[in-house]
């Protein structure tokens, strides 16, 4: 009866550490496999949240050159008028200056010679 008792208490101890191996390795690939998942897409995500930013920021760069460049064009403008105003000026003041000593000119030429 003690044979019998310690041969079925051994085997019921083998069975009990296959099914714990079982289980245990069960449970091991199970733990590995949603850590693989959860990787994955942990993965995912964050490669989804680098494209969004980059693609904002991209957006950003673009609109703060868009100002850069309006900002740049209306300077251009402005300095452009300015220097086409004072081209405008220099014509002025030139056709005046060249009135003026026309007018002299033929002044001189009306008036008789004086002999001093």
């Amino acid at each position: 009866v003690d044979l019998k008792l310690k041969e079925s208490s051994d085997k019921l101890a083998q069975q009990i550490d296959l099914k714990l191996k079982e289980s245990s390795d069960k449970l091991a690939q199970q733990i590995d496999l949603k850590l693989e998942e959860s990787s994955d897409k942990l993965a995912q995500q964050i490669e989804l949240k680098l494209m969004e930013s980059s693609d904002k920021l991209a957006q950003f760069t673009k609109e703060i050159a868009e100002q850069i460049n309006a900002r740049l064009m209306a300077e251009i403008m402005t300095l452009s008028a300015q220097v086409k105003s004072n081209d405008e000026m220099c014509q002025m003041r030139l056709e005046l200056l060249e009135t003026a000593h026309r007018k002299e000119n033929e002044k001189q030429r009306q008036q008789p010679h004086q002999i001093v």
